[in-house]
């Protein structure tokens, strides 16, 4: 385990779709309550209607489009109320690219479960390219207590509601992105990726990943200078499969697959990987 192997890329394979492992049920990355927490523009669903005098809006895209960029010292701060929000586009475009310097997106929640930013497109299965749900483009960009989550090859069961539910386009495995990650001085924190096949791209120059549950088939961490994965849980649902990754620091952070599973991971040789305190599969080979 953790040897430095060829890259084994999967391109599409037919696997029925599986339930996303961070949803309903207990989570693996526990629990944190941001549900007071301040914020300078409110996402609400419930709304009837957006209200830009108040700074409140019924979707994720209009409170973006509104909201101003922040500072180092004074980042803008944008609350999301629970709820699964559809973060939709085109075959080609992003469902939203956020290149805003210090933006902070906030679930106001106790479960960052029921706060959802979600789309089902994945290449060739509804987009033309790897069907990106959010791409990041910006410094100190922060995202905690929520989910980002692109339903092409998993379902995912709402904790408490099961009328928000979503399932699967899809029951070939492609490559769907839920986050694609670039700048500098990322933080994601009580955060959930959820996909198959290249869950993320993570492109940063320095990111920090506190208590994050991440999921994916193959290639699904990816590059970035630096990131420091800190108490993070990181699974390969099939029980199979590759992730790359590229100059980041596990600290206390447990790999997990199915049972009888295995896992690989291919580091890169300029900027290798480190385990720090980690738990690992137990080979029952």
């Amino acid at each position: 385990m953790c040897k430095s192997l060829p890259i084994l890329l999967l391109l599409t394979t037919a696997i029925t779709p599986t339930q996303a492992q961070d949803s309903n049920g207990p989570s693996p990355i526990g629990f944190l309550d941001t549900s007071k927490y301040s914020y300078d523009y409110l996402v609400d669903s419930t709304l009837s209607q957006d209200d830009p005098a108040n700074h409140q809006f019924r979707t994720v895209q209009a409170a973006y489009a509104a909201a101003p960029e922040g500072t180092a010292a004074k980042p803008t701060v944008i609350g999301i109320k629970p709820d699964v929000y559809h973060i939709t586009s085109n075959t080609t475009a992003p469902g939203l690219t956020i290149s805003k310097n210090y933006l902070t997106l906030v679930g106001l929640t106790n479960d960052h479960r029921s706060v959802v930013l979600a789309d089902n497109r994945g290449n060739q299965q509804g987009a033309s390219n790897n069907g990106f749900v959010i791409v990041v483009n910006a410094n100190g960009f922060s995202a905690i207590n929520l989910t980002f989550l692109n339903y092409c090859n998993v379902d995912y069961e709402y904790p408490g509601d099961p009328r928000r539910n979503l399932r699967a386009r899809s029951d070939v495995i492609t490559q769907a992105v839920a986050l694609q990650a670039s700048g500098d001085k990322h933080v994601y924190d009580h955060v959930a990726f959820l996909s198959k096949l290249d869950t993320t791209f993570i492109q940063t120059i320095r990111a920090y990943f506190k208590n994050v549950f991440i999921e994916g088939t193959d290639d699904f961490i990816g590059g970035g200078t630096i990131s420091v994965w800190d108490h993070c849980v990181i699974h390969f649902p099939t029980g199979s499969g590759v992730t790359t990754v590229s100059g980041p620091v596990f600290i206390d952070t447990t790999f997990t697959v199915p049972p009888d599973g295995t896992m690989q991971i291919y580091k890169s040789p300029a900027r290798p990987a480190a385990l720090l305190n980690c738990t690992l599969p137990v080979n029952k080979g």
